[in-house]
């Protein structure tokens, strides 16, 4: 009784361990299954370093935005640890002793799982400074821009004053409840709805650009407001926006509605890049103060148009 009692425990044993080995060959486990058939350590995923952080980031934690992720040529994934072994994870990398090393995988595509990054690769890096090493599905834009990074073999290493931190930002208050957790574009330099502005936010789809001389932010309101940073590009450039003066800004939100049409234009919008737009409810805050590429909108005083 005993025994088959221990020869069932061992068979229930070596199920659970091939079971483990065959996830791990499919998803790529680090060490259990080597990952692209090596080991984990040096040469085996790329690197980007950073040196001379200011001692004010000291504990924090940096990761890729999801823009940067979503849209550079060569997707590259950022860690803090290898996230192949099994049960491990993407976290955001510390910065410690005014440095931080990210080190850099690829998904792999239809199986799962990720793959070391190894390639020569001349990229924005674009980062988010984070508090915690837990990755966050809401951070989308970044804090602090690398315009140009040069990866050979998957390595590289920048000086923090290589790059700029993103200080310019837009800010809409007091937005009618109906429109929470609802999209809202913003066109700074513009004074009317346009195809412009619609078309450069979903060409875009987040962050910011440069669109018919003027610039253009978005994101999604939360509670009534949004706070969205500015950081343009010219170019193909990004850069830093220090304008100080006065624009006028134009609000578009979505409405959670869709211009009516016709068969033939139904037909044709189903193709079109704007075609479905549903921002309907446009604002004009004419004549706008900005100090320093900071602005702040109190959306009661924004004109229907």
């Amino acid at each position: 009784m005993k025994n088959n009692f221990f020869n069932k425990l061992r068979k229930v044993f070596i199920f659970g361990l091939l079971l483990i080995i065959a996830v791990c060959v499919l998803i790529g486990c680090g060490t259990l299954s080597g990952g692209e058939g090596g080991d984990t350590g040096a040469g085996d995923y790329g690197t980007l370093t950073i040196t001379g952080i200011p001692a004010e980031y000291a504990g924090k934690f940096l990761a890729f935005s999801f823009d940067m992720q979503r849209n550079a040529p060569v997707r590259i994934i950022a860690s803090g640890r290898d996230p192949r072994p099994f049960l491990a994870s993407v976290e955001n990398a510390l910065i410690n002793n005014g440095e931080v090393k990210l080190l850099l995988f690829q998904e792999r595509p239809f199986i799962g799982g990720y793959t070391g990054y190894t390639g020569s690769d001349t990229i924005s890096v674009q980062l988010v400074i984070s508090n915690t090493k837990m990755r966050s599905t809401e951070t989308n834009e970044p804090d602090f821009i690398f315009e140009s990074v040069k990866f050979e073999n998957g390595v590289a290493n920048m000086e923090w004053d290589d790059g700029f931190k993103i200080n310019s930002v837009v800010t809409v208050t007091g937005i009618p409840p109906e429109y929470n957790n609802r999209d809202i574009v913003i066109g700074i330099g513009f004074s009317q709805s346009t195809q412009d502005l619609e078309s450069g936010h979903y060409l875009m789809r987040g962050g910011s650009t440069t669109n018919s001389g003027g610039i253009i932010v978005s994101g999604t309101v939360r509670n009534g407001a949004i706070t969205t940073r500015i950081y343009p590009r010219s170019n193909g450039r990004y850069m830093q926006y220090t304008f100080t003066g006065t624009k006028d800004i134009m609000v578009l939100l979505d409405n959670g509605k869709e211009r009516p049409k016709d068969l033939v234009g139904g037909l044709l919008s189903s193709i079109s890049i704007v075609g479905n737009d549903p921002f309907t409810d446009y604002f004009l805050f004419a004549s706008s103060s900005i100090t320093d590429g900071k602005v702040t909108l109190d959306f009661r005083r924004g004109v229907r148009k």
